[in-house]
């Protein structure tokens, strides 16, 4: 890959993921849902058709949360497929499958949460 086709796909993760105002900040400057995100980015940078994210909103605020999962959800909408391991619950809804591990329940549960 070229440099100019390297800073282009670079230019259209940033865009993608609402980051282009950002570019030029340095990591530590940036808020906790833009540091996640920007996580994520590095990560479609080879541009993967499957993204495995473990805790993608640990440690972050409510706003940020969502914030972080509206972007994933418009990732699958996308259509990539995106695996999300996480304690939280607040956004099971936005995810199109779920499937719950609990001690002692015994086989997992599948599940298809309802759209808002």
């Amino acid at each position: 890959m070229s440099a100019a086709e390297r800073n282009q796909r670079i230019q259209e993760v940033l865009t993608e993921l609402g980051l282009s105002t950002q570019a030029d900040q340095r990591i530590d400057s940036l808020s906790g849902g833009q540091r996640k995100r920007t996580s994520v980015a590095l990560e479609l940078l080879t541009k993967p058709s499957l993204l495995f994210l473990d805790e993608p909103t640990s440690g972050l605020d409510p706003g940020y949360e969502k914030s972080v999962m509206q972007t994933l959800r418009t990732l699958a909408d996308d259509g990539r497929s995106v695996v999300v391991v996480t304690h939280n619950i607040a956004h099971l809804n936005m995810c199109d499958r779920l499937l719950i591990l609990a001690p002692g329940a015994g086989w997992p549960t599948s599940a298809h949460p309802s759209k808002p």
